[in-house]
């Protein structure tokens, strides 16, 4: 099956696309830095097209997590001035997300212009993938355009609902995604997995786990993991993994042990230096994998022929921490593997090397990339595909 795409002759002087968009970044001091800036850059063409044409861009986002509720820290407006930039006119803002101002706004706009509604996420009934708010959004567009693949394994209103009520089409940047990520997985296949977001990383690792020949652990995931194995749960008790996560983490352990391979030394934050794991105490704090670690890991990843990769090794924050995570980087593209990388906080820590054209793709999806190469449900792709 193929993704149905808007026809670019379709588009008529004033036509409305709503365009769900991924600029859920990072702010610092209210604004945008500038190793953010390759997401709202990589939409920017698309937008452009759209606008030389005469049509009126309608933009949806969501930014951070602010629970449904008002929060001016997480407003949409931080990042009108560096994507008009991005896209070369002054972009709009509407101080609201479907009610009468981005009515208003959407109604007044003149072709060729751009305007940006506020935090998708700023109603609760978008991730609860509501009807009435998918209603209200459609009534701001005459056809819809997804262009935020990271978010299309989630049923959200922006993203699933809506579909229901416009014609909707696969944007440029989400078509690659699928395009890039239906490639086979040729074997040996070795997945590295890393970063803190355990929820959604645990579970689809057990789908996904099957297809790989190694699984390398690293970040908060591969903690919790080593307390279970251990039966220390100590190790895990900053990151206060649910009892969910701890049944999830033991399926793991028991279905991928002949593959799984985790940390067996790690840099402590009390003193920056590696200890072996077994030497960790009560009060001792992984910060990332330790070098014998990483040697191990690039060991593994030598034989390669498939490397995706989702998630820092440590606290890339602390940059006594990002050790374990360039290793890792540098070891996939010196392989000769097919390399795959992607996520939030793996995209961040690669806009700040030069390496990241080395890769084979990078893919601006962290649980969506996992979700689709798992063969997971994505609602909303299914229903752009013709």
């Amino acid at each position: 099956m193929n993704l149905s795409h808007l026809p670019l002759s379709s588009i008529k002087k004033g036509t409305r696309i709503l365009m769900r968009v991924d600029f859920n970044v990072p702010l610092k001091n209210g604004k945008v830095p500038e190793a953010s800036l390759p997401r709202l850059r990589a939409v920017a063409p698309e937008i452009v097209e759209y606008t030389k044409r005469g049509a009126r861009v309608i933009l949806a986002t969501h930014l951070g997590r602010p629970d449904g509720h008002r929060k001016t820290s997480l407003s949409t407006h931080a990042l009108v001035r560096p994507l008009g930039t991005c896209v070369g006119q002054g972009i709009e803002t509407a101080s609201d997300i479907a009610g009468s101002s981005a009515r208003k706004m959407v109604e007044h706009l003149q072709p060729g212009r751009i305007v940006m509604l506020e935090n998708l996420r700023f109603d609760e009934r978008e991730e609860k993938n509501k009807r009435s708010f998918a209603k209200e959004l459609a009534q701001l567009g005459d056809v819809y355009v997804n262009d935020a693949f990271s978010v299309s394994h989630r049923p959200h209103a922006s993203v699933s609902a809506i579909t229901k009520y416009l014609p909707s089409f696969a944007g440029d940047l989400l078509t690659k995604e699928v395009t890039e990520l239906s490639k086979p997985l040729k074997e040996p296949f070795v997945l590295v997995l890393g970063g803190v977001k355990l929820e959604t990383k645990l579970g689809l690792l057990l789908a996904l786990g099957s297809k790989a020949d190694a699984i390398l652990m690293g970040g908060g995931a591969a903690v919790v993991l080593e307390s279970i194995r251990s039966d220390r749960p100590s190790l895990a008790t900053h990151l206060s993994p649910s009892s969910h996560e701890i049944r999830i983490g033991k399926k793991i352990l028991r279905r991928f042990q002949d593959r799984l391979i985790l940390p067996s030394d790690a840099i402590l934050k009390s003193t920056g230096k590696s200890e072996s794991i077994h030497q960790l105490g009560i009060d001792d704090l992984m910060i990332d994998i330790g070098p014998k670690t990483q040697k191990a890991f690039e060991k593994i990843m030598e034989d390669a022929k498939t490397i995706v990769w989702n998630g820092p090794m440590g606290m890339i924050e602390d940059s006594r921490a990002c050790g374990g995570t360039t290793a890792v980087l540098r070891s996939m593209v010196h392989s000769e593997a097919r390399t795959i990388a992607g996520g939030g906080d793996t995209l961040g820590f690669l806009d700040g090397t030069t390496l990241t054209k080395k890769l084979s793709f990078v893919s601006t999806g962290g649980g969506a990339m996992l979700a689709f190469l798992a063969g997971e449900p994505m609602p909303g792709l299914k229903p752009l595909f013709v």
